[in-house]
């Protein structure tokens, strides 16, 4: 959960210094339209590369809410929202092993045995191996154990947008914009001319 907390204070730390730089840059340019003009004070860097962006912040890929009609605004990094348990890697990772395997002694409970059939006792640390996997808790379904998360994935607005340029392109100056609301892949990264 800490890191989570660095990674949003980092995060929030960039959006203040981009919002400087950019409220900076507007106050010295002449265009007036909400996409920087290369022909002034801002250079093309090129598109956004948000499937690699998304995972650098551990979903799985980029997708859109309405793939039936999608939009440049309705991006967003998405992720199983559960994954099934494996067990026998749960008891390794909990017993800091690699040779046991998981035996379901009953439904829904479990032990961990190794080679030689010695039983180490059952798996209590699920939600943990869960968080340590990334996700926040541990569920059951139908018998069987899922690591899950309890809220979806954040949609990726203009601000997502904008420090999937900054990651890029390591520039803490770049800003995400679109033409057309209307095409998905309209979206471009830019940064001050220097």
């Amino acid at each position: 959960m800490t890191q989570k907390r660095a990674k949003l204070s980092l995060l929030s730390l960039y959006l203040v210094i981009i919002f400087i730089v950019c409220v900076c840059l507007s106050c010295t340019t002449s265009t007036s339209t909400s996409t920087p003009s290369p022909t002034h004070a801002w250079v093309i860097l090129d598109g956004l590369d948000l499937v690699g962006y998304c995972r650098s912040l551990h979903y799985d890929s980029a997708g859109h809410k309405d793939i039936n009609n999608p939009t440049a605004d309705d991006w967003q990094c998405v992720r199983p929202m559960r994954e099934k348990i494996e067990m026998t890697k749960a008891c390794n990772w909990q017993y800091g092993r690699n040779d046991l395997t998981a035996h379901e002694d009953s439904p829904g409970v479990w032990s961990c045995l190794t080679p030689q059939k010695v039983n180490l006792g059952g798996i209590s640390e699920l939600t943990r191996y869960c968080q340590k996997l990334g996700y926040d808790t541990v569920k059951m379904e139908n018998g069987e154990f899922y690591c899950a998360y309890n809220n979806p994935p954040p949609d990726l607005g203009l601000d997502q947008m904008t420090q999937a340029c900054i990651w890029k392109y390591h520039r803490v100056d770049a800003v995400a914009r679109t033409d057309n609301p209307k095409d998905p892949l309209s979206w471009l990264c830019y940064a001050p001319r220097k």
